[in-house]
């Protein structure tokens, strides 16, 4: 007998779920090595037999135990998928304004609380330190954000300044194993 290596998550036409006696009962279905369906009784509610993945967890997508953050997941669909695009093409993604401003907005809420009869401000000064806190961490990263996107420089103009430079280069070189040995250095490093 001859084995022939098939997957045990291989599917197989609706009529081998059912018990090859023509009984009705529901059986795995799954492909065994010898090629015909498996006859054992298949578990809830996967549908296969405990050799062929019935214990296995069903769920799928975020439920999955061992789903991480399902950037090429194909079950990101509707409004996350519509969300992921947004944000994807998002030119601000790396901005913290937003997060910086809601700060101050629960920093002046912590002041807008007072006591009716005492006319105190109500609130925990353990909070109020917090808040301060993460805001300062907050400027600091968003300004050393800011400080490195100064310094970047865009591609298009990078690639304006090598032309400029190749062209200087070809008006003052004349020796042509020298102009060469300077297109092979710089298609090197491009």
């Amino acid at each position: 007998m001859t084995l022939k290596p098939v997957s045990t998550y291989e599917r197989v036409p609706e009529e081998h779920t059912y018990a090859a006696d023509g009984s009705g009962k529901r059986v795995c279905g799954a492909r065994t090595r010898e090629g015909s369906p498996c006859q054992m009784v298949p578990m809830q509610p996967g549908g296969r037999c405990k050799t062929h993945g019935g214990k296995a967890s069903q769920k799928v997508g975020i439920a999955h135990h061992n789903f991480k953050n399902g950037r090429y997941s194909k079950h990101v669909k509707g409004a996350l998928s519509m969300l992921y695009e947004e944000a994807r093409n998002d030119e601000n993604w790396l901005s913290l304004q937003e997060e910086i401003h809601l700060i101050d907005a629960q920093i002046m809420a912590l002041f807008e609380n007072v006591d009716e009869e005492t006319g105190e401000h109500i609130f925990s000064q353990k909070m109020l330190n917090n808040l301060i806190e993460s805001k300062r961490k907050l400027i600091d990263t968003e300004r050393r954000r800011i400080v490195e996107a100064q310094g970047m420089m865009p591609i298009d103009k990078v690639r304006g300044i090598v032309r400029l430079l190749i062209d200087i280069i070809r008006e003052h070189v004349r020796d042509e194993r020298v102009l060469m040995a300077i297109q092979r250095d710089l298609q090197k490093y491009l």
